[in-house]
């Protein structure tokens, strides 16, 4: 089992437009209005489940498509981006719409924040793949252990979502 998710940035997702530097915990309850992107938040942790699984494209285009990931449609939002931060780990990553409806990667690498300050973020793989690297550089990097770390961090979420719009 990998570290776990202390914060994330969330851009152009489904209907959250700008989310920073969102606090977390090994378990968290999302309370809120209805159409308050609850749904839509913890929808993403399955979308990243899925894709460091190296099934991104086929849940994109079960769940609609490219342009329904992004918020309001591409006309609006011209990418995804997010960033997970799992002190002293940290994994990121742009997607930008096709034209045949589905992701591809602008930019993904993940990050090792240093003891002295600073932190090193290569990058993984390179532009235009339509599947995450991230678990190809867990087990295929000569040092593997920041990859294999975030890899397995993501790979082992479970999301649990209940629906109850009853009124109190």
């Amino acid at each position: 089992m990998g570290q776990p998710i202390d914060k994330i940035t969330l851009k152009g997702f489904k209907s959250i437009r700008n989310l920073e530097d969102f606090p977390l915990r090994p378990l968290n309850i999302l309370i809120g209005a209805n159409g308050a992107g609850k749904s839509n938040f913890v929808s993403f942790f399955t979308f990243l489940r899925e894709a460091v699984e190296g099934r991104l494209a086929l849940y994109v285009a079960k769940k609609g498509g490219g342009d329904g990931h992004l918020y309001m449609g591409p006309k609006v939002t011209h990418e995804i981006s997010a960033h997970l931060h799992f002190r002293p780990l940290g994994y990121g990553f742009h997607l930008e719409p096709t034209t045949d409806n589905s992701l591809v990667f602008s930019e993904e690498h993940y990050e090792l924040d240093l003891a002295k300050g600073g932190s090193i973020n290569p990058p993984i793989g390179k532009k235009g793949h339509r599947e995450p690297q991230l678990k190809y550089w867990a087990e295929k990097a000569a040092d593997p252990t920041v990859p294999r770390s975030i890899y397995d961090s993501v790979s082992g979420w479970t999301v649990y979502h209940f629906h109850d719009t009853r009124s109190c």
